[in-house]
């Protein structure tokens, strides 16, 4: 077991339940029995009945996904728990919970028949292209070895008809204590954790002569190979090469400089690639390298590329010959020491966040040690090993790497891409003759392409502070500037080395006229691909290299803004990057045309997915087809026009007279006033703007649609319940309450009772403006067959909720899953920058958040009820089907 104390989140505790069994060691009859296990611990244990696990939890303010779930790899199988420390039963429970789950299952006939239409029903979902491709692409990547034929979602054919017996074998087997790890970490003492383990543990004796549990080696192949597959409903072309090694765990000081030098090799090659894909006519759309462990018996050195129609053998060469430019002529200084800066950054930030990492982090790390067993270093001992190491690491060190990590032996390519009219996949023979090209191209050195210039040059004359604000309550001050722009300030310690930011103003794209739609609407787009001043975006980010600073512009319906974050050391720096937003736009014409071809390859292909098809026909009826709602293709690039958008760009951020600036973390308030004085007041002043009504309409009516797409066995559900609605904090409150409680019944009835979805959502959104609306949606993936009953199950528990009132459990989850998260909220940065900007915007006091445990308590069954009668009474229901082409 692992015990530790950590305080993020205040009051809750992570349980991890990690059993070193997963998919790898089932048996041919057994396959997707390890998954349907992990299903099988929600639907009854020793002292829980089906639902009643789930019920409690939820009762107590834990949400059966965020904070209760599972998951099923090859080699492992893990049950994630987050309890709250302030309730000494629920501790109690979580244990008992645990415990359950590693010995006390039920697995009782009548629950696993019917649990087999939820798992069916999970595979059936994850049934697309994607996994059609990857389920050719296993065998060979991982050829010869028990994973190739081990997939954790397992065969249909064995989950429609597999013993039940099967499933216990499964669970007696491989289900006990040296299998076993208990992982207790946060906010509460550790000895009475350890207490806790050993008082619901200890009692479980050990097998008698247990299985061996088996390793499963990945076997070498000197030859190169290649696994090419395409697919009539894929929506890109890649090209992947993967170099297979012994799995490599850092155990000693040598072993963790190993694995700097290999991040400083695999950081440096994919700036490289990234450089290269911002230029005019790139090989490809997008490349990557990387190093990891897909499974307990090899690591994999990993070069790839997305590319465009009939570009595999181009990106393919490319990807190969930059990694062989390393070889012949290894990496720059400049290079490696803008990279170094960069680790030391991260690796000082985390230290400096030590006390505020989240307890996830730690849960991790221990999970790793146990399943891999990987030694995890502390933040403390990494600094140090850090300053003690990078030092010392040379171009030698690094650029040997590309010799050890690409080999002509345990080499797997994997080529796969769109089956289509123009496009001709390669060869096998085509794809192997790339490596002998590569080592026959006459290279040159790379050439470090650095701007060092000051990333402002002349500033105006600094700005004003003229007033002052405070809003003791929620401890907010608000700054009125002399240029008229307003700052707010909300001084947390949540995190010492965090500052976020989001500026915004009123306006957006819907001050253009349809003509300049489209150039406005991609504005920030190819405003944030250019780079800003006399920087190009390659040139901009080595620039920053080791700083933790970030500043980018967006261009909305109805307004404008910047979102940025960073260290307070480099506030400054995030203040510079601001400035030159509003000041020095500029179109980098090599940045657009890359991002224009990147943009049309997908655009080529996205129809042949068919959600995307579904997905299109559900905006352009709902929003009546206007022309700002539909949905892009490749024609839509050619109303494109670049300077026309930097034109519109430097309109709507000519001035700052009218934005509002809102700052959340840990700054110095002195220094930010002078850095706000600074980079802020002297930016341009300029009129108030504000958005024009861009008059899209929802669809009203009823409304049934159906889309036939795909050649999968299944289909796709969306219901939409719209209408107008008094936009106030009470309202809102009501709906998404009422909502909460919708979401529960639906998966009760829908998934646990009918079996007939893996999951069901549902969820609201409200709009203020242009004109105050509601919209309520309702989504669940399907069998065919099983969608005109699905359908008519929602209506009735739609029903239900209106005509009578829910049992008092459903009020108590709705109440306690809302305070619990209000909690973990108010001790984040992104919750206060989220909803102090939602006030601002909306024009309601920023003191209202203070009000929340009063609206909660407030709440009854009777609100509940009631808003159902009024969201669901609207004569606006929309229901969008998505069938197989092949069915009538």
């Amino acid at each position: 077991y692992y015990v530790r104390h950590n305080g993020k989140p205040a009051n809750r505790l992570e349980l991890r339940l990690v059993v070193r069994t997963g998919s790898v060691l089932e048996e041919d009859d057994q396959q997707g029995l390890a998954h349907f296990l992990e299903h099988m611990a929600f639907n009854g244990t020793a002292h829980y009945d089906k639902q009643a696990l789930v019920d409690y939890l939820e009762g107590i303010g834990m949400r059966f996904g965020p904070d209760l779930n599972a998951y099923t790899s090859f080699d492992e199988t893990v049950y994630k728990l987050q309890l709250p420390t302030d309730n000494a039963e629920a501790l109690d429970a979580g244990f008992r919970i645990l415990c359950d789950w590693a010995f006390g299952i039920r697995n009782d006939s009548e629950e696993i028949d019917a649990e087999r239409g939820v798992v069916i029903e999970e595979w059936r979902g994850r049934r697309g292209a994607g996994q059609r491709i990857w389920d050719k692409h296993f065998e060979i990547l991982f050829h010869g070895s028990q994973y190739a034929v081990r997939r954790p979602i397992g065969k249909k054919e064995v989950l429609d008809t597999f013993d039940h017996g099967r499933l216990r074998d499964f669970y007696n087997t491989w289900y006990r204590p040296e299998l076993t790890a208990v992982i207790a970490v946060g906010d509460f003492n550790e000895d009475a954790l350890v207490a806790k383990i050993r008082e619901y543990f200890s009692e479980e004796p050990a097998r008698k002569s247990p299985t061996e549990r088996p390793h499963f080696d990945m076997p070498d192949h000197e030859e190169r190979l290649v696994s090419i597959v395409t697919d009539a409903e894929a929506t890109s072309s890649s090209v992947n090469i993967y170099y297979k090694h012994e799995v490599s765990l850092p155990r000693t000081v040598d072993d963790f400089r190993r694995e700097l030098i290999e991040s400083l090799f695999t950081g440096m090659l994919n700036q490289r690639y990234d450089e290269e894909r911002q230029k005019a006519d790139a090989p490809f759309l997008g490349a990557y390298t990387s190093k990891s462990a897909y499974v307990r018996a090899s690591e994999f050195f990993m070069l790839g590329a997305e590319v465009s129609d009939n570009g595999w053998l181009r990106g393919m060469t490319a990807v190969l010959a930059e990694a062989a430019r390393v070889r012949r002529f290894g990496f720059t200084a400049g290079e490696l020491e803008r990279l170094k800066a960069e680790m030391m950054s991260g690796i000082e930030r985390a230290y400096a966040e030590r006390n505020s990492t989240e307890s996830r982090a730690f849960v991790r790390r221990c999970t790793r040690h146990f399943t891999r067993g990987a030694i995890s270093v502390g933040v403390e001992d990494r600094l140090e090993l850090y300053r003690q190491l990078l030092p010392t690491i040379e171009l030698a060190h690094v650029n040997i790497l590309a010799a050890e990590l690409m080999t002509a032996g345990n080499c797997v390519v994997l080529v796969d891409g769109p089956e289509k009219d123009g496009v001709t996949p390669p060869s096998k023979d085509e794809v192997l003759k790339v490596f002998d090209d590569v080592a026959a191209l006459d290279l040159e050195p790379y050439v470090d392409d650095v701007a060092d210039q000051p990333l402002i040059g002349q500033l105006p004359d600094a700005g004003r502070v003229m007033r002052r604000e405070r809003v003791e309550a929620v401890d907010l001050t608000i700054w009125h500037l002399s240029n008229g722009a307003r700052v707010m300030l909300k001084p947390t310690t949540f995190k010492q080395d965090e500052i976020l930011l989001h500026a915004w103003s009123s306006g957006g794209h819907s001050l253009v006229g349809d003509a300049d739609y489209i150039p406005a609407a991609s504005a920030d787009s190819l405003m944030n691909r250019s780079g800003w001043g006399d920087f190009s975006k390659a040139q901009l980010q080595k620039k920053l290299a080791g700083k933790t600073a970030s500043a980018s512009p967006y261009i909305g319906e109805l307004s404008e803004g910047v979102r940025g974050g960073c260290r307070p050391a480099d506030l400054e720096v995030m203040m510079q990057l601001v400035h030159l937003i509003f000041t020095a736009p500029r179109v980098d014409d090599e940045a657009c045309q890359a991002y224009l071809a990147r943009l049309r390859t997908k655009l080529e292909n996205r129809l042949a997915r068919p959600e995307a098809v579904f997905n299109d026909e559900i905006e352009v009826t709902m929003s009546q087809g206007h022309l700002r709602r539909k949905p892009w293709t490749p024609e839509t690039l050619e109303e494109m026009d670049a300077e026309r958008s930097l034109q519109l760009f430097r309109e709507r951020f000519e001035s700052a007279g009218d934005f509002t600036f809102l700052f959340v973390g840990n700054f110095d308030t002195g220094e930010l006033e002078s850095l706000v004085e600074k980079y802020v007041a002297s930016l341009p002043a300029g009129s108030d703007e504000s958005w024009r009504d861009p008059d899209v309409r929802p669809a009203a009516g009823k409304i049934d649609r159906t889309v036939r797409k795909g050649v999968d066995p299944k289909s796709r559900v969306r219901m939409k319940f719209g209408g107008d609605i008094t936009f106030n904090y009470q309202e809102r409150y009501w709906i998404y309450s009422m909502v909460s409680a919708l979401r529960t019944r639906l998966r009760e009835e829908v998934r646990e009772a009918i079996g007939g979805t893996y999951s069901v959502r549902a969820y609201a959104s409200i709009d203020h403006y242009p004109v105050p609306w509601f919209e309520i949606n309702i989504g669940f993936g399907c069998a065919p067959d099983q969608v005109e009953m699905l359908i008519d199950a929602v209506r009735r528990e739609i029903e239900n909720l209106q005509s009578e009132l829910l049992e008092e459990s459903y009020l108590t989850k709705v109440t306690q899953t809302q305070l619990r998260e209000r909690e973990v909220s108010l001790e984040r940065n992104s919750f206060w920058l989220h909803i102090l900007h939602y006030y601002d915007w909306h024009g309601e006091d920023v003191k209202t958040v203070l009000d929340f445990e009063n609206y909660v308590s407030a709440l009854s069954l009777s609100d509940i009820r009631d808003t159902a009668r009024r969201c669901f009474g609207t004569p606006n229901v929309a229901t969008f089907i998505l069938r197989p082409e092949d069915q009538p």
